[in-house]
């Protein structure tokens, strides 16, 4: 047990029977937060979208409560939550109830969840419909088409270079005997681990989840290597007929390194982080080319990628490409001062106290895969400390390592005329 005395919180870790990794934040009088993370997401695909079927079969009934509103129903009625989401790596499971004493029927929706699943073939078309309709909103939402393309072109070429959701095509071939096979061979023989927090004792919930399911392999033996880097492509561009252009320019980066996740984070913060980073400033408030900027600094188990992400005006991209890659040239030259290093650990540390408010907040700390790959490394305190310690010189080491000539790409919506935009990097 360790105190994280800055939050009030207690952290515990432990692996039930031997095998399965468990991450409790110990919160007095708080709700009580759990997530299972399932390593069964969409880069174990045995059919493009077959993962983020699986989630919303999961959650569409089970034998004991033959659809969705009946498997939710117990917990609503407790003033709880159920829910799920895919991503490349994991199938989470999320739940949340109020007070402690309601313990016993989360753990039961779980069990239901998780073990007992129905895979009713109606509600498996009604499903598949709705995912069809997904497919649609995630493709015409642009913010997020340009997200799903840029996953498939920086990880191109591996498990990971895929569309979560799958494809209309691939989303209509699935049966049920391909779900019940994934969900046979993978969900339920993969790895998982648990991430709780809230007013929940350690003994209590081990021995309530070491009831529930134990695969037969931990985390052990899985991503020995690293993901490997191809840049077949380096532009990937979606074509829409209006003017305005949706864009991510990205690099791929190491995966659960500590010392250049605390770099990049600092670096990501200066850059694109809040209405006082250095592009905001630069972009919106001096030029007018765009509305606002962020970014990600993403680590998955066996690979890694750092991006920046805006709009603008379709006739303004190149501009807008052009500042952003001169900040990031004077990084590599220049770096940042010392005073404004101080200025960016102070935010990031700082902004941590705001931010871990929730039960929620603090079990999805422990549910991403630089933490379950690194947890000692990656739990929030020990995350401030390597943040701490970054030096100017590592900024600009770093900002060299990986804003190459040779390790950029750019995914893009936009209309035809931004087939001549150049990354002059």
């Amino acid at each position: 047990m360790q105190n994280l005395n800055k939050y009030g919180v207690s952290y515990y870790n432990g692996k039930i029977q031997g095998i399965v990794p468990y991450n409790l934040f110990y919160r007095p009088g708080q709700p009580i937060h759990i997530k299972a993370s399932f390593l069964a997401g969409a880069r174990f695909d045995t059919k493009p979208g077959i993962a983020h079927f699986l989630e919303h079969m999961i959650l569409a009934g089970s034998k004991k409560y033959p659809d969705k509103r009946a498997l939710v129903t117990p917990l609503e009625i407790l003033g709880g939550m159920v829910g799920a989401s895919t991503n490349t790596d994991l199938i989470t499971v999320k739940m949340e109830i109020a007070e402690k004493n309601d313990l016993a029927v989360a753990v039961e929706i779980l069990n239901e969840i998780i073990n007992q699943p129905l895979f009713d073939e109606q509600t498996m078309e009604t499903e598949r419909g709705s995912i069809l309709a997904e497919v649609q909103m995630r493709y015409h939402n642009r913010a997020i088409c340009v997200g799903d393309i840029y996953d498939t072109l920086v990880y191109q070429g591996t498990v990971c270079g895929v569309k979560v959701i799958g494809t209309e095509e691939s989303v209509k071939t699935i049966s049920r005997a391909d779900l019940i096979n994934f969900y046979q061979t993978v969900f339920k023989r993969n790895p998982v681990s648990w991430s709780i927090s809230g007013d929940v004792e350690e003994a209590d919930i081990v021995n309530a989840l070491a009831k529930l399911y134990t695969p037969p392999v931990g985390l052990e033996g899985f991503f020995i290597e690293k993901l490997p880097i191809i840049r077949e492509k380096t532009m990937i561009h979606e074509v829409f007929d209006d003017n305005k252009t949706d864009l991510i320019l990205g690099f791929r980066t190491e995966p659960a390194d500590i010392a250049d996740a605390a770099s990049l984070d600092i670096l990501l913060t200066y850059l694109a982080f809040d209405r006082g980073c250095k592009l905001q400033d630069e972009l919106r408030y001096k030029r007018g080319l765009i509305y606002n900027v962020r970014g990600f600094n993403d680590l998955s188990f066996d690979a890694g990628n750092w991006n920046i992400v805006t709009s603008c005006l379709a006739d303004k991209t190149q501009e807008v490409l052009n500042v952003i890659i001169a900040e990031l040239q004077s990084l590599k030259e220049k770096g940042i001062s010392p005073d404004e290093l101080r200025l960016v650990k102070n935010r990031i540390i700082k902004s941590n106290i705001r931010k871990m408010q929730t039960s929620d907040s603090w079990a999805a700390i422990a549910s991403n895969p630089a933490f379950l790959t690194e947890p000692e490394k990656f739990l929030i305190t020990n995350y401030e400390q390597a943040i701490d310690q970054v030096t100017p010189e590592d900024v600009v080491a770093t900002a060299k390592k990986y804003f190459t000539s040779n390790n950029w790409y750019l995914a893009m919506c936009g209309p035809e005329s931004l087939n001549g935009i150049k990354v002059n990097l």
